[in-house]
C-alpha cells in the first residue's frame, strides 16, 4: 500500500509539473502578446510622431492584459475548464487509495490495557529489605504477569537474592515465587493493590544461621503501579511487603527452623508483552 501511495504521488507530481508548464505557457503567450502589441505600436506611433495616440494605446491595453491574466488563471483553476479544456483530470487525487493508506492497520495490535482480563506483561525489578538491626537482603527478579479476570493477576517471578548474615555466612540465592495481586482501586493511570504468595528458595549456605539451605518464601503486602507516560503503556511498580524464609521444619524438625521475616521495599518496570 505504501509503494502504491508513492507511485501515485510521482505521477501526481508529474502532472502538476506538467500543468505548471502549461500555466506559464499561457502567461509567457499573455505577456508576449501584450509586449508585441505595445512594443510594435508604441515603435510604429513613435515613429510617427503620434505621442498622443501612443499614450492612449498604452492606458487601453494594459489594464485589458492586467484583466485578461487573472481570469485565465481563474479559467485554468477552475475544474471544469482545466478538465474539459486543458486535460487536468490526471490531478484528481484517488481518494480511495488515499483512504486505505491513512486507516489505522488492523494487523497492528494496540498495546493492552493493564487490568483487563487476559492481557500479559513482564517485568524488571529490585527488592531490598532489612532484618532487625543487622542483616539484610537484596534482591532482583524477573517476572511474568497475567490477569485471570479484570484487575486480579498472577505473576510468576524469578530472582536472584544476596543475604546479609552477621550471625553465620553471607549467602547467595536463586528461586521462585508465584504471586497474586488484587488491584482494588484502578483509575486511568494507577492502581492500588494487595498482594500474597509464596515460593521456594535454595541458597549457598544456611538462610538464617542455623537454618537450611532450601527453604520457603511467603509473603504478603500492598503497592501500587503508575502508569508514567500517557501514550505509553509501561508502568512503574512500588510497594512494600512481608517476607518469611524458613524450611517449614522439613530439613530437621523446629530445632533446624529458626525463620528470617524481612520487610522489603521493591521497585519494578513493567512492560506489556
Amino acid at each position: 500500500m505504501i509503494g502504491e501511495v508513492e507511485n501515485r504521488l510521482v505521477e501526481l507530481f508529474a502532472a502538476a509539473l506538467r500543468e505548471q508548464l502549461r500555466f506559464l505557457e499561457l502567461l509567457d503567450w499573455i505577456v508576449w502578446v501584450h509586449g508585441v502589441y505595445l512594443g510594435g505600436s508604441a515603435r510604429d506611433l513613435w515613429s510617427s510622431g503620434n505621442h498622443c495616440k501612443m499614450n492612449v494605446m498604452n492606458k487601453l491595453i494594459s489594464p485589458l492584459v492586467l484583466l485578461v491574466a487573472p481570469a485565465a488563471l481563474f479559467l485554468f483553476l477552475t475544474p471544469t475548464f482545466a478538465d474539459t479544456v486543458v486535460g487536468r483530470s490526471s490531478l484528481k487525487l484517488d481518494h480511495a487509495l488515499f483512504s486505505a493508506a491513512t486507516q489505522p492497520d488492523e494487523s497492528v495490535k494496540s498495546p493492552p490495557k493493564f487490568g483487563a482480563k487476559g492481557s500479559w506483561w513482564w517485568s524488571l525489578g529490585m527488592a531490598g529489605g532489612v532484618v532487625g538491626d543487622t542483616d539484610g537482603d537484596i534482591n532482583a527478579n524477573f517476572q511474568f504477569h497475567t490477569f485471570l479476570i479484570d484487575n486480579v493477576e498472577m505473576g510468576l517471578e524469578f530472582g536472584g537474592t544476596f543475604f546479609n548474615d552477621v550471625k553465620g555466612t553471607d549467602s547467595v540465592g536463586g528461586g521462585f515465587n508465584l504471586n497474586f495481586r488484587w488491584h482494588f482501586i484502578h483509575k486511568e493511570r494507577f492502581t492500588i493493590f494487595a498482594e500474597g504468595g509464596a515460593g521456594i528458595q535454595g541458597t549457598s549456605n544456611e538462610v538464617p544461621f542455623g537454618g537450611s539451605e532450601f527453604n520457603f518464601t511467603p509473603r504478603a503486602g500492598m503497592g501500587l503501579t503508575w502508569q508514567m507516560f500517557p501514550d505509553k503503556p509501561m508502568r512503574v511498580m512500588l510497594g512494600s511487603r512481608w517476607q518469611h524464609v524458613s524450611n517449614a521444619g522439613t530439613q530437621g524438625g523446629s530445632n533446624r527452623n529458626p525463620g528470617r521475616d524481612t520487610g522489603v521495599i521493591y521497585l519494578s518496570l513493567i512492560f506489556p508483552f
